[in-house]
């Protein structure tokens, strides 16, 4: 606790004072430890992605789904994203902001919508997970979750010869 201690023989006092800290540390460390008692974290969340099963060993299976339940997202070489669907058969550039307002609008009106990625393999990493984290966002305000993507193939090393690697 506190103390002083009064003295000299001078006819001068003296006060020096002593506080022990070991309480108020108890009284940190229990406040700590209730803090992180009492605290919930988020768990983080992901998008479920349900893998197709092959048939038969060499057979396509292929499954029909309506037009109406089809919105296509392009993200071209240079960054543009397009998004193509009954609506927009052409394409419709938008931005990424845009993007998450257009996929929320069409999984509102439509629940079994499937969004299908098309992504240039030229284009950007971060191009594709710019419009992923906006499918993201837009299906937990609707909870339509069905996402493919779609993936072009690379030119075959041959023609990669002499090129530049990636920046």
């Amino acid at each position: 606790m506190a103390g002083a201690d009064v003295g000299g023989g001078d006819g001068k006092r003296k006060v020096d004072i002593h506080i022990d800290m070991t309480p108020m540390v108890d009284v940190i460390i229990l406040l700590l430890i209730l803090f992180f008692m009492t605290s919930q974290f988020k768990e983080p969340s992901a998008i479920e992605v349900t893998l197709p099963r092959a048939s038969d060993p060499g057979t396509e299976s292929i499954v029909k789904v309506p037009e109406t339940n089809v919105l296509t997202v392009v993200v071209e070489d240079d960054g543009k994203i397009y998004v193509k669907d009954v609506y927009n058969r052409d394409g419709k550039e938008v931005t990424t902001e845009e993007l998450g307002e257009y996929i929320e609008k069409r999984q509102a009106n439509n629940d079994k919508l499937i969004t299908i990625i098309d992504v240039s393999h030229e284009a950007k990493y971060s191009r594709m997970v710019d419009v992923l984290d906006e499918f993201k966002i837009a299906s937990e305000k609707t909870g339509v979750k069905k996402v493919s993507l779609q993936l072009e193939e690379p030119p075959p090393l041959e023609e990669l010869e002499g090129t530049a690697g990636p920046e």
